[in-house]
């Protein structure tokens, strides 16, 4: 999970935590905020909207 973060690509870590420990996002909101605001900048850097 951290390395698919590192790699930019957020929403294959959010998929694999969810399917590993879904509780972790629920209780974590930071986190999934961050995540998601990682794949947003990342969007914008590609210009794939």
């Amino acid at each position: 999970i951290f390395h698919y973060a590192l790699e930019g690509n957020a929403l294959k870590a959010i998929e694999l935590t969810e399917q590993l420990s879904p509780e972790i996002l629920e209780k974590n909101t930071d986190l999934l905020f961050d995540l998601l605001s990682l794949h947003f900048v990342e969007l914008v850097r590609s210009r794939k909207w």
